[in-house]
């Protein structure tokens, strides 16, 4: 995993040091004026930073911020709503069966000497019974959880990756790096952030 992170840092540093010396000394603002005045195409897959042409031999790279991207992106906004409900459904249902479980310590506890010795046993026996039916079903509802989380992570990845191959194919990007809480950039200049255009075609092919 450290040499793969290696690699991966060296081709940042490599990426980002052939365009800054690369890049004519006028280019920048000219660059940053463009996204401002040319209007934004209606196709979802050209992008409104590089404008779908390479024509300078430049090497391209772009950055996604993925918390942004997270809160723009229908398929994660409607999987998170969905695990949020089922999760409430399951801490409801744990709620009740901790509290039957804990009414019936006391019942037992309130009779127990005036309960014959069978009678004890049976009440043992009977809360033992409860509290592994308790622990079996939350360990399998939080797995459930885990695991419907983790396929929506898996799900939104793969859509993402798929939609990038055209997206970078049609306007000539030859990296795409992640920037947030769990990405590798630790600078990008905004006007190479394409989160906006991913995320709005993103949810384009969401909606068919």
């Amino acid at each position: 995993m450290n040499k793969v992170l290696i690699g991966f840092n060296i081709v940042l540093a490599a990426a980002v040091a052939y365009l800054f010396f690369t890049r004519p000394s006028g280019d920048a603002g000219k660059t940053e004026e463009t996204v401002k005045t040319d209007p934004v195409k209606k196709t979802p897959m050209t992008s409104t930073v590089f404008k779908g042409n390479k024509s300078t031999g430049e090497l391209r790279v772009a950055f996604i911020n993925s918390d942004s991207l997270s809160a723009s992106y229908q398929l994660f906004k409607d999987a998170e709503a969905a695990l949020n409900k089922l999760s409430t459904e399951v801490q409801t249902q744990l709620q009740k069966k901790e509290t039957y479980l804990m009414s019936y310590a006391k019942n037992v506890e309130k009779n127990y000497n005036t309960m014959t010795l069978s009678e004890q046993q049976q009440a043992q026996q009977t809360m033992q019974g409860l509290e592994m039916q308790y622990g079996k079903y939350k360990e399998e509802q939080m797995t459930m959880l885990d695991k419907m989380r983790n396929d929506n992570l898996i799900k939104g990845d793969a859509a993402l990756k798929k939609f990038l191959s055209g997206y970078c194919e049609e306007n000539k990007i030859d990296y795409v790096l992640r920037d947030g809480m769990v990405g590798a950039l630790f600078y990008g200049n905004p006007v190479y952030d394409i989160t906006a255009d991913v995320a709005r075609g993103l949810n384009a092919e969401y909606k068919k």
